[in-house]
């Protein structure tokens, strides 16, 4: 019997934070509370605290390359998650793995982070740019309503979604934490409709978040299910997760993603 029959997995390509709070800490516990299996692919170290990033030094692109490389001709792959892209070489070496190894079975989770919860650039033009070239073989793109509306170049959100779908991507869900109201909307487009997913506010700041939601959807996918189930699953997932977040340090709140 495959590995792959035993255990869903799920190829992570994301950064380490040092606090544990996000980025690939975030994806393998995330990925482990679905029940998938977590494969890591680190493309920069930052550092960082629970306010905000400070430095980021990118892993060598042919780096990330050979290690994507090794594991996947090893361990078959059911879902991919991509996270914190810091240049532009970067996102151009997994579009290459992408392009050489993706097959239609495989679902691919983008979570396109432009900047940190305390609105810190993480990436510049170039690489967000190149972003749009990699959407096209994204299951879904999971940009928040700030990374929606740059990546759109339009404060409308529906606008802003059509632009991401005509690059190619099957889905986009676009979430409405950072819009201030007492109910959150989420809000999931397809290409001939759109589905909205309503959350209690918890009136907390959270790090990590993005990183949780994309990475429990992209071990939802893994397992086969849906769109519509895998986000709604994994928003459910996410949300206890903030529901139950601890102050850890002196700034944002580390999400509870394993529970007891």
């Amino acid at each position: 019997m495959k590995q792959s029959q035993l255990k869903p997995t799920v190829l992570a390509f994301s950064g380490l934070d040092p606090t544990g709070s996000a980025g690939l800490q975030a994806d393998i516990e995330s990925i482990a509370a679905q029940g998938a299996h977590a494969i890591p692919i680190l493309t920069c170290v930052t550092v960082q605290d629970t306010s905000d990033v400070f430095d980021i030094e990118p892993i060598k692109s042919d780096f990330i390359y050979r290690m994507a490389k090794k594991v996947m001709a090893d361990i078959p792959i059911d879902a991919v998650k991509i996270g914190l892209l810091p240049n532009y070489e970067t996102v151009e070496i997994i579009i290459g793995i992408l392009e050489k190894n993706l097959s239609e079975n495989i679902s691919v989770v983008i979570d396109p982070i432009i900047k940190s919860s305390a609105g810190t650039p993480l990436c510049d033009k170039k690489t967000i740019e190149a972003m749009f070239q990699m959407f096209r073989f994204a299951s879904l793109v999971t940009p928040n309503t700030i990374e929606a509306k740059e990546l759109g170049n339009n404060n409308d959100i529906d606008c802003c979604a059509k632009k991401i779908l005509e690059t190619g991507a099957s889905s986009v869900l676009i979430t409405g934490t950072h819009e201030q109201k007492s109910t959150i909307q989420h809000k999931l487009y397809t290409q001939d409709q759109m589905k909205l997913f309503k959350y209690k506010r918890l009136n907390k700041e959270f790090h990590g978040s993005g990183c949780t939601l994309a990475a429990a959807a992209a071990a939802q996918l893994s397992k086969g299910e849906d769109i519509t189930n895998a986000v709604e699953k994994s928003l459910d997932y996410t949300w206890n997760a903030l529901n139950q977040g601890l102050a850890l340090g002196r700034g944002q709140l580390t999400p509870v993603r394993i529970s007891k």
